[in-house]
């Protein structure tokens, strides 16, 4: 019984004690290598604290006695040991290896799935399908108003849609689009070799581009307005020749 207090009053008084805080210190090598780990992560766990190894391997880190440190490094197994004492440590690490389950690939198992040798394939039966794949013209199609009858049609909806400011500058650069569109189906060589008798299909793109004519006027204009039009700017356009040398271009109204 005398023993039994003797022990109980010793331990309390060790358990009093407050902790003490000292620096341990250490090295991190590769035991593949034997090569030092440069990086390596020293993490206090208890104390949630940490540092990393330097050029040598070495590092040096507060701990207590009886606290967990963790060693972890890219590709490598993690190593977590405790503080015991104050002496020098040693840590070697090896490279994490996973064992996989062992796989056996048949030949003729892998040319059953070929589409050379299944001649009951069907691709519409696969697993995977690909995606639609759209052009950008289908695109805007698809998600931009329409035009019908050189008018713009689009729902309450579109509209309330396309009333801000910066979709109204796209949707009058879709508008300047379709009119371009409309004009060069209306105003085409073809139109201006007819009014003109040019044959020359460098000279009819220079006619053009010397009588250009705004697309609103081209589409408000009949072709009898339009060809009365082109007449008197092609006269013009055969003047500006004469006087140029030949060397040099006509100059081109609009562009």
């Amino acid at each position: 019984m005398h023993k039994i207090v003797i022990f109980s009053i010793l331990l309390l008084c060790v358990l009093g004690l407050p902790a003490q805080n000292f620096s341990l210190t250490g090295q991190v090598v590769n035991a593949q290598t034997s090569t030092y780990l440069v990086g390596c992560s020293v993490h206090n766990v208890t104390r949630q604290m940490g540092t990393v190894t330097n050029e040598e391997g070495r590092f040096k880190i507060s701990v207590e006695r009886g606290d967990l440190i963790q060693f972890t490094y890219l590709g490598m197994g993690v190593r977590e040991q405790y503080v015991i004492d104050d002496q020098e440590w040693m840590i070697e690490m090896n490279y994490q290896t996973r064992r996989m389950k062992p796989v056996t690939i048949k030949a003729e198992v892998a040319a059953k799935k070929s589409v050379l040798y299944n001649k009951k394939y069907d691709p519409n039966k696969r697993g995977y399908q690909e995606p639609v794949r759209r052009s950008a013209k289908e695109y805007m199609n698809q998600t931009s108003p329409k035009f019908e009858n050189g008018g713009l049609v689009m729902s309450p909806i579109s509209f309330l849609y396309y009333s801000n400011k910066k979709v109204k500058r796209r949707l009058n650069a879709l508008v300047d689009m379709n009119k371009l569109d409309a004009s060069n189906l209306k105003y085409t060589l073809d139109f201006i070799a007819l009014v003109t008798k040019v044959e020359d299909l460098t000279e009819l793109k220079d006619i053009k581009a010397y009588c250009y004519f705004p697309h609103d006027e081209v589409l408000n204009a009949t072709y009898y307005e339009l060809g009365i039009k082109l007449q008197d700017c092609y006269l013009d356009y055969l003047e500006d020749k004469k006087t140029l040398p030949a060397t040099d271009s006509i100059p081109k109204d609009g562009f």
